[in-house]
C-alpha cells in the first residue's frame, strides 16, 4: 500500500523503515483525511489519528472547522499500530 503522498510534519518527512513500517517524526498530516498530532496525556506524550469526516466545526483542536471527529487512536512513543493496511509508528 502506497504512503500518503502529504504525510509529513514540520517540514520533515515521514520515512518509511524496517518491515514497511511509517516513522512519523512528531506532528503529521496525511493526504487522506486522516490527521495525526501529538499532545500529553497523564503526563506522557501521545500520538493521535483522528479520521475526519462531514462538515461540522471541531472546537480545542488543531482541527479548525468543518470536520467531525470519527475515530481517534492512541499511539505511545515507539509502539506500532495497524490502521487501514498501514503500520505506524511514532519516533
Amino acid at each position: 500500500m502506497p504512503l500518503p503522498v502529504n504525510l509529513s510534519a514540520c517540514g520533515r518527512r515521514a520515512t518509511i523503515g524496517s518491515a514497511g513500517v511509517i516513522n512519523l517524526p512528531g506532528s503529521a498530516v496525511a493526504a487522506n483525511h486522516a490527521e495525526f498530532f501529538s499532545s500529553w496525556k497523564n503526563g506522557q506524550p501521545s500520538l493521535h489519528l483522528r479520521k475526519l469526516e462531514g462538515e461540522i466545526s471541531v472546537s480545542g483542536t488543531s482541527l479548525g472547522a468543518g470536520h467531525k471527529i470519527l475515530d481517534e487512536i492512541e499511539l505511545k512513543r515507539g509502539n506500532i499500530i495497524e490502521i487501514g493496511g498501514y503500520k505506524i509508528q511514532w519516533v
